[in-house]
C-alpha cells in the first residue's frame, strides 16, 4: 500500500475518530455513556478492574480504548474482549498492568521501562497462540492503520505509557508475533 493510500486511510480515520469523539462526549453528558456505548461484557470487564484494585484514572483510559477500539476495529472487538478477560485472570499480568500504570509517573527515557517492558512481554507471551490469533487481526494495512489509532489515542497525555508500548510491541516482534509498526 502506498504512503498516499495509508495517509488517505489515516485522514478518514482521524474524521471518523472525532466524529465518535463528539458523540461520546454528548453520550457522557446525557448518560453513563459508557454503558450506552459498550456491550456488558465490555462493561463486566472494566468493572472487574475495579474490583482488582485499578485507579479510576486507569479504568477511565481503558474505557476510551475499548469505546476506540470497538468503533474503528469491530471485527476483533470480541476478540479482544476474549484475551482481556483471560488476561485479567492472571494475578501476574494484573500486578503487572498496575506496575505499567504506575510507570505513566516516570520520564518517557526512563531506562527501568526496558526491564518493565521486557517482563510485561515474557509475561504476554506465555500464552503465544492467544497472543498469535490477536495479532493475526492486524494482518491487513488498513487494519494496522486503525491498530495504531487505537493504541496511540492517549500518546500525548501519557507519553511515558506510549513509550512502554512501544517497547513492548519491539519485544513481542522479536519474538516473532505480527505487531503492526508505528
Amino acid at each position: 500500500m502506498s504512503a498516499a493510500a495509508l495517509d488517505d486511510i489515516d485522514r478518514r480515520l482521524v474524521e471518523q475518530i472525532n466524529e465518535l469523539d463528539a458523540r461520546r462526549r454528548k453520550l457522557h453528558r446525557l448518560s453513563d455513556g459508557h454503558r450506552a456505548l459498550l456491550s456488558d461484557r465490555a462493561c463486566q470487564l472494566l468493572a472487574k478492574h475495579a474490583d482488582l484494585g485499578f485507579p479510576p484514572d486507569f479504568i477511565a483510559a481503558q474505557r476510551d480504548g475499548m469505546v476506540l477500539a470497538k468503533a474503528l476495529g469491530p471485527q476483533f472487538f470480541e476478540g479482544f474482549l476474549t484475551l482481556l478477560g483471560h488476561r485479567l485472570d492472571d494475578p501476574e499480568y494484573v500486578e503487572l498492568q498496575q506496575r505499567c500504570w504506575a510507570a505513566a509517573s516516570w520520564e518517557p527515557d526512563d531506562p527501568r521501562l526496558e526491564q518493565l517492558a521486557s517482563v510485561v512481554a515474557d509475561n504476554l507471551l506465555k500464552d503465544r497462540e492467544l497472543m498469535a490469533a490477536q495479532g493475526a487481526v492486524f494482518s491487513t494495512p488498513d487494519a494496522a492503520a486503525r491498530y495504531r489509532v487505537i493504541n496511540d489515542h492517549r500518546a500525548d497525555d501519557l507519553p511515558t505509557v506510549a513509550r512502554l508500548n512501544e517497547l513492548i510491541e519491539a519485544h513481542l516482534r522479536d519474538a516473532g508475533l505480527e505487531i503492526p509498526k508505528r
